[in-house]
C-alpha cells in the first residue's frame, strides 16, 4: 500500500488571488479594451473634479458617484485612485498659474474624492454582507451534513443490525441450503454497512472535531489510498488546533482536490503540505496527472466542472487566496492561502 512519508518540495506559497497566466492561473485584465475604459475614467475624473471646483454644482457629485461605480466595476485599485487623483489635480493647478490653489479648494476637492470612494465603501459594505451570509450557510450546510453523517452511522447501523438479527432467526427454519443463502446475504449486509460508515466518515469525520485538520486530513488520505491505490503524501507542519471554520474549509477543500485528482487527474502520486507562516495558514495540494488548461477552464467559468468553484468561493469568504497552476501534462499544483485566525 502506498505510504505518505514522502516530503514535498517546498515551493512558493504567497497568498494572491487566483490566477491567470499559461501555466499558472491568474485571471486577466481584457488587455486594450480596458486600459481605454481606465484611461477614460481618469479623464473625466479630472473634468468632473474641474467642474465641481470652479462650479459648485450638486449634480456633478452624482456623476462623480456614478463614475466610482464604473471604477469598482474596472476593478482599478485603491493606489491608482490616489494616483489619479494627484495627476488631476496637478493638471488643474500646475498648469495655469492663473488659478491660486485655496483650503477651499482643498475641502472641495476631498468631497469630490470622497464621493467616488464612496462607491468602493457600498461595494465593501456589500461584499462584507455577503461574506457573512457565505459563512453562516456554510455554517448551516456543515450542521446538516453533520446531521446527516450521524443519521447513517448510527441509525442506518441500527437497522442492519435488526436485519442481522431477523436474519439468524429466519436460519433457524430453513435447511442447509437456505442457511448458506443467508450467509451470503449477513456478507453482503456487513459490506454495505462498512460502505455507510466509509460515507458518513467522508461526509463528517468524527476525527475533524475529535483530532482536528490533521487527523481529518490522515484518515481522509487513507479512506482514499484503501479505495482507489492512489499514492498521497502528507506532510503536515501545523503543530495546533485551528479555528473550526479553518479546519472545515481545508478538508472541504482537500476532500474536492483529491476527488478531482481520482476522477479527472488520473494521477498516481498526490502531494498534501500544510503549514503556517507568519499568521497564515498554507495548504498545497499538489498532483502528477494529466493536468488541464487552467487559463481557459477559469476564464470560462469551466472550473466549476473541477470544484474550483466552490474552492475558491470558500476561500474568499474566508478573506483568503487561491492560486492554481496546470497545463495539459503537467499536473496541478493548488494553493490555498487563509488567515489563521479564521
Amino acid at each position: 500500500m502506498p505510504r505518505r512519508s514522502e516530503e514535498m518540495p517546498q515551493g512558493s506559497m504567497t497568498p494572491i488571488r487566483l490566477v491567470e497566466r499559461r501555466n499558472k492561473v491568474q485571471i486577466p485584465p481584457d488587455g486594450v479594451q480596458r486600459g481605454r475604459r481606465l484611461h477614460s475614467i481618469r479623464r473625466r475624473y479630472a473634468q468632473l473634479l474641474r467642474r465641481y471646483l470652479f462650479e459648485n454644482l450638486e449634480e456633478v457629485l452624482l456623476e462623480v458617484y456614478e463614475l466610482g461605480r464604473e471604477a469598482v466595476v474596472d476593478e482599478l485599485g485603491l493606489l491608482s485612485i490616489a494616483e489619479m487623483h494627484h495627476e488631476a489635480m496637478g493638471e488643474i493647478f500646475s498648469g495655469n498659474r492663473d488659478i491660486q490653489f485655496s483650503d477651499n479648494h482643498y475641502r472641495m476637492a476631498g468631497v469630490v474624492l470622497s464621493e467616488f470612494l464612496s462607491a468602493y465603501e457600498m461595494t465593501s459594505r456589500g461584499y462584507r454582507e455577503a461574506s457573512t451570509a457565505m459563512r453562516h450557510l456554510n455554517e448551516m450546510l456543515e450542521d446538516e451534513i453533520r446531521r446527516i453523517a450521524h443519521a447513517i452511522h448510527d441509525g442506518a447501523g441500527q437497522y442492519l443490525a435488526c436485519v442481522h438479527i431477523s436474519l439468524y432467526a429466519i436460519a433457524k427454519h430453513v435447511d442447509d441450503e437456505g442457511k448458506k443463502e443467508l450467509r451470503k446475504a449477513h456478507e453482503l449486509l456487513d459490506e454495505l454497512e462498512r460502505d455507510l460508515r466509509r460515507i458518513s466518515h467522508e461526509l463528517r469525520p468524527r476525527v475533524l472535531e475529535n483530532s482536528g485538520l490533521s487527523g481529518a486530513v490522515e484518515f481522509l488520505a487513507d479512506s482514499v489510498i484503501k479505495r482507489t491505490g492512489l499514492a498521497i503524501h502528507v506532510e503536515d507542519r501545523i503543530q495546533r488546533r485551528l479555528p473550526s471554520t479553518i479546519e472545515t474549509a481545508l478538508y472541504r477543500c482537500i476532500q474536492e482536490l483529491l476527488n478531482n485528482a481520482v476522477k479527472h487527474a488520473h494521477a498516481s502520486n498526490v502531494w498534501i503540505l500544510l503549514e503556517e507562516r507568519r499568521h497564515l495558514i498554507h495548504c498545497e495540494v499538489r498532483d502528477d496527472g494529466v493536468g488541464f488548461d487552467a487559463s481557459a477552464a477559469l476564464v470560462h467559468e469551466k472550473g466549476s466542472q473541477l470544484g474550483f468553484l466552490g474552492i475558491k468561493e470558500r476561500v474568499a469568504v474566508l478573506g483568503g487566496g487561491l492560486e492554481i497552476e496546470s497545463s495539459r501534462g503537467r499536473g496541478v499544483r493548488v494553493v490555498i492561502t487563509l488567515p489563521a485566525q479564521g
